[in-house]
């Protein structure tokens, strides 16, 4: 017998989990009452036995009505009886998920894109899939937050600079590196609070497996375990979901991480001029920003991420 795949979640979106059981199910309860029944039996065994007389029935038919008469007799008595008894049987959403799982894996309804590029080119927006691999949190916040703390140490370092030059520094040119320093990293800091809403995150998956690829999903911190994220990020896991947009290797397409943000209408030009600006002011090697992801990439609304 196959080993049940018993799952840990870390990330329920439990709206979409009841709404799926009700429709597989037309409609559910979290309790179900089981009944079990319990019965014995005793009795007496009636039989007629002889050694002589005439035999009546038909041979060869399965022996019917076979009797012999001048025999002796006996009896049988059959008495039965029962014991029934109710329980409750209560589901957490982590049961419910291992059922929905289950009932979409026996239907054979679940495609695993990271076995095999055939599996790859099956996808299609709307199917289920269920990916592995290593959860990262959105890398342009990643990469932002890093200019950001750069900044911060350059600021409170740029009034402890040992002097190399015989000549000393300008001090209206140190005052507007400071400025101009304090200034892009206010800049910074409002795409970071415009990018990263207040309850949810971007994670870009890599994928493991023989066919890598990479995935997109929006996850909510309601439905997180772990609300800090610190469980889920850079970790690896599995993620149950519904495919939205399918990028292929080779397309013009890609999955922008600043659609619907303020930035969105700015173009990835302007972030590489800030990078680049940053860069020629402190003669430092910021991170490059990279807010879009390439083919081939999967877009998904995600149901659960587990274990």
């Amino acid at each position: 017998m196959t080993k049940p795949d018993l799952i840990v979640p870390i990330y329920i979106d439990t709206n979409a989990l009841l709404d799926l059981l009700a429709s597989i199910e037309n409609g559910f309860s979290i309790v179900e009452k089981v009944t079990t029944h319990r019965i014995s039996s005793a009795g007496s065994e009636k039989s007629a036995l002889g050694e002589a007389g005439t035999e009546f029935g038909v041979p060869n038919v399965l022996n019917l009505l076979k009797v012999k008469l001048g025999g002796s007799l006996s009896s049988k008595k059959q008495q039965e009886t029962g014991e029934e008894k109710e329980t409750e049987r209560y589901h957490t959403y982590g049961s419910l998920l291992y059922r929905l799982r289950a009932f979409l894996d026996d239907e054979g309804l679940i495609r695993r894109p990271y076995e095999s590029a055939e599996d790859w080119r099956a996808i299609v927006p709307s199917n289920f899939v269920e990916i592995h691999g290593l959860f990262r949190p959105n890398p342009l916040v990643d990469s932002l937050q890093r200019i950001d703390r750069l900044l911060g140490l350059f600021e409170v370092l740029s009034g402890f600079t040992p002097q190399v030059s015989a000549q000393p520094p300008s001090k209206k040119g140190t005052q507007d590196d400071k400025k101009q320093m304090k200034l892009f990293r206010q800049f910074v800091q409002h795409v970071l609070t415009d990018i990263e809403a207040k309850n949810t995150r971007v994670f870009v998956v890599d994928v493991a497996g023989p066919n890598q690829f990479q995935a997109v999903v929006l996850l909510f911190a309601d439905y997180l375990r772990d609300q800090t994220m610190a469980e889920i990020a850079h970790k690896e896991y599995r993620l149950l979901g519904k495919v939205v947009r399918k990028v292929e290797q080779d397309s013009d397409e890609t999955i922008d991480l600043l659609r619907g943000t303020a930035l969105g209408g700015v173009g990835r030009e302007s972030l590489e001029q800030l990078r680049n600006a940053l860069n020629q002011m402190e003669q430092m090697n910021f991170p490059q920003v990279k807010p879009e992801i390439n083919g081939p990439a999967l877009e998904i609304v995600p149901v659960a991420v587990y274990i």
